[in-house]
């Protein structure tokens, strides 16, 4: 027919071609719409379907010349979109999308006039082309080949197909020819126009709650087609059809609706009315926007995080798809970008710097509409410091309680709490705020920074090193010196009072790496003693001996004593 055709089809395999009857020049713009399965994941390179229009001869080109467009999707080593004319490459687009082996996607390739453009899965992969000189002639086809590479596992599935040609898609001026009788035609002045339906290719955002005020952006696949109407507006049909007032942006060439409150979740086809010169146009291509149920909270992890800001937060839930988005977190003021992992059924954002305080997290799913129930408090405390760390040291078997004193440990927070020695992590018994004591890691000999963390994730960063040796014995005991015998004892212990004052020397294996010597005699309350590197002994300087036999057991850290009973008998000279 005269301005233009309509031709949809079902389900079919590798190749397919299409003659319509209809006058040439509704080719020059033409949208062609389907679904595509192109190869599987298993396949190694060749594996190409390419949509095609203009001299055609199935299932090639017309060797006698002729203009040919065609999009080829490759899927192989990679994934490829090509656009060519007559066998020569015009744009080239790479995509992911084209390795999924069990799930369908939607292609678009439309023909304005001089330009061309390839949309795949709405406009998340778009490419077009300059179409100069494309001039359609009798005998245009539309095909579909498939070229499978010689692998019995590659296949290639192509449904619904719908193509809209001429002025179903762009308005179109026609001369009108006057015949007195019935047999010559004389053009007139007069001309008679079609007028093309307003088709939709693409909405942002995709999906909004069933409230309803999604302030939704609306492309024309024809622009022009919008831009001279009187009067347009978007119907949303489901169950039911309501028609909204939209406001056309030229500059930006969108039409701007706001989504009416829906009773059910799930998806709903929004198209455009418009009218021009008393005709209403209202049969135009849609496009889905999905109304997805309340986000069910379960909970967010962690609840804090210091006022630099850097926390990752993980907000888990139900009733998340990647059909929605752009994903956003507001905490106070500052809206955020935030990611989605489908299978764990949780978004992740990261905090902004904030002065200590508690803030309020709020989730969107569209990058619009915050949703009430999505709601959790997130406290930003003041970093936390290390004073000190009581032992410094402890046996490589780890298990040492160390008991670090600092600022702002939050005892009250109950969060995700942690000490870290280098690349090791142990949690965290909390004190008070001032005071906690973690349980060290077994780890070989050697020093590892000590920070803590008690949201789980941002460290201390203050310079604590702790250390670990191997485990201390005493294998005996050596009496050097008594009281007032020259040189009998060393030189540091002169300034100890003088009467009753006798130098043990412990001789033993492992006693490198500590940092708090002493010991412990006959079971009494340890005293300091002495680390002699020259020597590996430890010396033990008292007054605490008894007459007869003594036991002596050291520590390296001021804690872990060891068990030897290494025993000498003391007998005093005076």
């Amino acid at each position: 027919m005269l301005g233009g055709f309509e031709l949809t089809s079902s389900l079919f395999r590798y190749s397919a071609l299409f003659s319509p009857e209809a006058d040439p020049r509704v080719f020059t713009s033409f949208i062609a719409s389907f679904l595509l399965l192109n190869g599987d994941r298993g396949t190694h390179g060749g594996e190409t379907l390419s949509f095609c229009a203009g001299s055609l001869s199935a299932p090639y080109v017309d060797p006698n010349g002729g203009d040919v467009l065609c999009a080829h999707f490759e899927h192989g080593h990679k994934s490829l979109v090509r656009l060519e004319r007559n066998g020569v490459s015009i744009a080239e687009l790479e995509t992911q999308v084209l390795h999924m082996d069990s799930n369908w996607f939607s292609v678009n390739v439309v023909v304005l006039r001089d330009r061309v453009s390839v949309q795949i899965d709405g406009s998340a992969w778009e490419m077009s082309a300059n179409l100069a000189g494309w001039r359609p002639s009798t005998g245009f086809r539309f095909g579909f080949f498939a070229v499978a590479g010689g692998q019995l596992r590659s296949h290639h599935l192509v449904d619904d197909v719908h193509i809209m040609a001429g002025s179903l898609l762009n308005s179109s001026a026609v001369p009108v020819e006057i015949a007195l009788n019935g047999q010559q035609f004389e053009t007139s002045e007069a001309h008679f126009y079609f007028l093309s339906e307003p088709h939709l290719r693409s909405v942002s955002p995709t999906a909004g709650p069933g409230d309803g005020g999604t302030l939704i952006a609306l492309r024309a696949t024809n622009p022009a087609a919008l831009a001279q109407t009187e009067h347009v507006k978007c119907i949303f049909t489901n169950v039911g059809i309501i028609e909204i007032e939209g406001t056309w942006d030229g500059a930006l060439e969108v039409l701007r609706c706001s989504t009416p409150p829906s009773t059910f979740a799930g998806p709903m086809t929004i198209s455009a009315s418009t009218q021009i010169a008393g005709h209403r146009l209202s049969s135009g291509m849609g496009v889905i926007f999905t109304y997805h149920p309340p986000f069910e909270f379960i909970q967010m992890t962690p609840a804090s995080g210091p006022t630099a800001g850097g926390t990752v937060v993980v907000v888990a839930g139900r009733v998340l798809t990647s059909a929605f988005g752009p994903v956003l977190c507001r905490i106070g003021n500052h809206v955020l970008p935030a990611t989605m992992e489908l299978r764990r059924q949780s978004l992740r954002c990261r905090t902004p710097a904030l002065s200590a305080q508690s803030a309020q997290v709020e989730i969107s799913l569209n990058g619009q509409q915050y949703q009430g129930d999505l709601r959790g408090s997130f406290l930003f405390y003041s970093p936390p410091a290390i004073l000190s760390v009581v032992p410094a040291s402890g046996t490589a078997h780890g298990s040492t309680p160390v008991t670090i004193s600092g600022t702002g440990f939050l005892s009250s927070l109950r969060g995700v709490e942690l000490c870290r020695w280098g690349n090791a992590t142990t949690n965290v018994t909390f004190v008070n705020e001032t005071h906690i004591i973690c349980l060290t890691p077994a780890a070989a000999p050697g020093l590892a920074q000590l920070e803590v963390a008690i949201n789980g994730q941002q460290y201390t960063a203050d310079s604590f090193n702790f250390s670990w040796y191997s485990d201390p014995h005493v294998r005996s005991l050596s009496w050097p010196g008594t009281q007032r015998e020259l040189n009998s004892w060393l030189e540091p212990k002169i300034t100890l009072p003088n009467d009753g004052f006798v130098l043990v020397r412990a001789w033993g294996t492992a006693f490198m790496g500590g940092t708090d010597y002493r010991c412990r005699i006959n079971d009494e309350e340890p005293i300091q003693a002495t680390y002699d590197a020259m020597l590996d002994s430890i010396l033990c300087w008292s007054d605490l001996w008894i007459d007869g036999p003594n036991t002596v057991e050291v520590t390296l850290n001021g804690l872990e004593y060891t068990s030897d009973n290494a025993t000498f008998t003391y007998v005093p000279f005076w």
